[in-house]
């Protein structure tokens, strides 16, 4: 379901949507369009909250038993397996949690969306659950959420709203996750991503979890991600562009999921071991998140383990999958190649702030400022690598003006 603003059911743009749907015939009957409208001092005239306001009534805009959110910027990864979303029927949450004070969790604006979530709920907040997509949740939880709400601060939601988070810094998904791991958590399957497990607690925020018994054992299992912010992948995907990591990251998800093997003519599956059957490789970026890198903390056969149990769940799915689908659906971005220029500054999120050259064909990284000045490198062009991009390129020491080329007959590196 769509759901568009009452005061733009008349623009051109939604009966573009509603032609578009209506053309897509595995699609018929299974989508649809609905309105709202809500008093614009309750959201503050700030479209961004009025979305989030709406997620609250999520279950006024439909009959299932089960709503799922994600944010406008999100893609998925992969095949999606039903246990992706549900284990034992209940629907997974795979959030994260960790020192507040280190790295990007020190934040101040996710300080005060744990004040906030606290002081609206009365109940500490356990993880930050803006950390997976989709977030699902059971539409009666969300009346009841509601409700508890107007009992705690006699008034309705709309009040509720409006005077306790509309005007505070807040995230929903926090908000949801900490009412349901406090009042409903035997309905649901719990990940808690654990950012820094050497952490003693000793300095937590007020309103934040502050002791390691809030978790069990089976929170901490590194449970893949099946859907990702594009911001964070490439800043132009949002303008209708691609960029370099944000490709990688779509075909190696094509790579990853049925049928198997995989096509030989298909260049990006060319890495996939065992004739592209792939059951022991780790699509790392299923555990990551934003600026969050799991990878880093578990051991590389509990992600193995996930990753094997994951797909033998789903290998199978290929004797559905013709090879004639397959290839209308997914040719055009397997087919997609990009070229990173020589003399390219780049960067990739594991290296954080330190950044390379691509020079005849070899990755080499500025020692200092100094260097990157020198090469004339300020001001051009930067491109992003994804990990698996990085890795694949050859290493070499990093750049001195001093030193030359790498070999006699090249030309002194320049950034372009």
């Amino acid at each position: 379901m769509i759901l568009v603003d009452e005061e733009k059911r008349k623009e051109p743009g939604v009966a573009e949507i509603t032609n578009y749907l209506a053309s897509i015939p595995r699609l018929k009957g299974l989508t649809r369009i609905d309105y709202n409208y809500v008093q614009p001092e309750i959201y503050g005239s700030i479209g961004a909250i009025r979305q989030q306001y709406l997620m609250f009534y999520a279950d006024n805009y439909t009959q299932s038993e089960f709503v799922g959110f994600c944010d406008t910027d999100s893609f998925f990864l992969t095949h999606i397996d039903r246990e992706d979303l549900f284990e034992n029927g209940k629907p997974v949450v795979n959030g994260k949690s960790g020192n507040p004070h280190k790295r990007f969790n020190k934040d101040p604006l996710w300080h005060d969306i744990t004040h906030t979530t606290f002081e609206l709920l009365g109940v500490k907040e356990p993880m930050k659950c803006m950390a997976y997509f989709p977030v699902i949740v059971k539409t009666i939880h969300m009346r009841q959420l509601r409700e508890y709400l107007e009992k705690k601060f006699k008034m309705p939601f709309q009040d509720v709203f409006r005077f306790h988070v509309a005007s505070r810094r807040f995230s929903q998904f926090n908000i949801f996750c900490a009412y349901l791991f406090h009042f409903h958590q035997d309905e649901y399957t719990w990940y808690a991503h654990d950012l820094s497990p050497e952490w003693d607690y000793s300095n937590a925020l007020e309103g934040q979890v502050n002791s390691s018994s809030a978790y069990t054992s089976e929170m901490r299992v590194p449970k893949p991600r099946i859907a990702t912010h594009a911001r964070y992948h490439a800043p132009n995907v949002l303008s209708g562009g691609y960029d370099y990591p944000t490709v990688d990251v779509l075909q190696a998800g094509v790579c990853f999921s049925p049928p198997f093997p995989k096509p030989h003519d298909w260049y990006p599956c060319h890495f996939l071991a065992n004739d592209g059957d792939y059951q022991n490789e780790v699509f790392e970026e299923m555990h990551r998140f934003e600026w969050s890198d799991f990878t880093t903390l578990q051991r590389p056969d509990n992600l193995k383990h996930q990753a094997y149990g994951r797909h033998v769940r789903f290998r199978h799915c290929a004797k559905d999958w013709s090879d004639d689908v397959v290839h209308e659906n997914m040719t055009k971005i397997m087919s997609m190649r990009f070229e990173v220029p020589d003399g390219r500054v780049i960067y990739t999120h594991e290296t954080g702030k330190r950044m390379f050259m691509l020079t005849n064909g070899t990755l080499r990284g500025f020692p200092n400022w100094d260097t990157f000045v020198s090469l004339g490198c300020v001001g051009k062009p930067t491109t992003m690598l994804s990990h698996r991009q990085f890795k694949n390129y050859p290493h070499a020491p990093d750049l001195d003006p001093r030193d030359g080329p790498l070999k006699p007959d090249d030309p002194t590196p320049r950034c372009v």
